[in-house]
């Protein structure tokens, strides 16, 4: 039999995450940071004198690349500090066997969600849902 404590402490971790990286987005940091994107954006179009730069030559790509990619760097801190954390939570979640079918149905949500399997650590996320499928069935079967 699977543990149910290991699934809710484990799910506590990634709501807990969550939540304090919606709160980020919603008007903490993040929501800060991309405001200031916004602004960035519309400063770079100023100066460049269109939005991507692409059509304006090699030269004007470039500039307009460069200070759009060093401003974006200042949000790394944040997104490292808020967004690691739910990500690293929902992974270590999603590693642990669901208890039940509705554990599963949520594993896989989540994983559909946060695409985590496009992320080192549960790029074989199928497998995981895959054995407690086969196991939960096993379970029902008995």
């Amino acid at each position: 039999m699977m543990s149910r404590t290991a699934w809710n402490a484990a799910m506590a971790q990634y709501n807990l995450a969550a939540l304090v990286r919606d709160a980020a987005g919603e008007f903490g940091p993040l929501f800060r940071g991309e405001q200031l994107n916004i602004a960035n954006e519309y400063m770079l179009e100023q100066k460049y004198g269109c939005r991507s730069a692409a059509a304006k030559g090699t030269e004007t790509r470039a500039a307009y690349d460069a200070e759009a990619f060093r401003h974006e760097a200042l949000m790394d801190p944040y997104y490292e500090k808020y967004g690691d954390p739910k990500r690293e939570a929902a992974q270590a979640l999603v590693k642990i066997p669901a208890p039940d079918l509705d554990a599963l149905r949520f594993k896989v949500d989540l994983i559909k969600s946060e695409e985590l399997y496009c992320y080192v650590g549960t790029e074989d996320a199928f497998d995981y849902v895959e054995a407690d499928a086969q196991r939960l069935s096993m379970k029902e079967a008995a």
